[in-house]
């Protein structure tokens, strides 16, 4: 029995790069720190790589580990900035606040013969209450050999009914009478009146997923949103030539 051939596209190498940036504070025992870290496996080819750091960074980078540097680099310097003009030794005692938390994390969430997805998850605390999260995600089909956008799947020509089977099928979930605002429901859990489409979604064998961030749909307790509809609500609303 031979051993199945592993292909390029399957296979993912590790990387991290990560800084702490200490800042004394006059007044205070302690120094702030602010933290940003990368984390990411990355496809071990380097088109498929590169392709997808392209979209992560809007065409700004070629190179993920490059992005990750001259992120850093960056950081550390405004970071340094900003804690030297807001703090001194009078407010010393709220300078907490100020210990910044960034982290990009960069990994696969189904990797099969057809498809490479992956999730680009963020999380960012610079003071307040709380941090911010979000899960963006990246659709690679490898027997087109390219990141997968919208357009790709769908016929967005026919935006308003892609809405209407989502708008049918989170009722049907969620138990919310049609003609009601979701925000307006009873015992509603959003704080939307109505869903939209989003580009950041996941294919699957039987169902599409669309994310959506804290804010966008529910409120910063619940966290993310995801929305699996099967492909067959969408019959008719597909691009030609896209096949699940």
């Amino acid at each position: 029995m031979y051993a199945k051939q592993i292909k390029p596209e399957d296979q993912l190498n590790y990387f991290q790069e990560y800084k702490v940036v200490k800042v004394p504070v006059k007044g205070s025992e302690r120094a702030l720190e602010g933290t940003m870290t990368f984390s990411a496996f990355l496809p071990s080819d380097p088109s498929v790589a590169k392709m997808l750091t392209r979209r992560i960074t809007k065409d700004q980078f070629d190179d993920f580990g490059n992005y990750a540097k001259v992120k850093i680099k960056d950081f550390e310097q405004s970071y340094k900035r900003e804690v030297q003009e807001q703090f001194s030794g009078e407010d010393a005692e709220y300078s907490s606040i100020m210990d910044h938390v960034h982290n990009y994390n960069l990994y696969p969430v189904i990797n099969t013969g057809q498809y490479l997805i992956m999730a680009y998850s963020t999380f960012t605390y610079t003071g307040g209450a709380h941090g911010m999260n979000a899960d963006k995600y990246y659709n690679y089909s490898k027997k087109k050999k390219k990141w997968l956008q919208l357009e790709d799947v769908f016929d967005l020509s026919q935006k308003a009914a892609i809405e209407k089977v989502l708008d049918q099928e989170l009722r049907r979930q969620y138990s919310i009478p049609p003609g009601i605002k979701l925000s307006e429901a009873k015992d509603s859990d959003f704080i939307a009146d109505k869903i939209a489409v989003t580009d950041n979604f996941t294919l699957s064998k039987f169902n599409i997923t669309f994310h959506y961030h804290p804010y966008e749909l529910t409120p910063y307790a619940m966290g993310s949103f995801e929305l699996s509809v099967p492909y067959e609500n969408f019959k008719g609303l597909f691009k030609k030539g896209f096949h699940y």
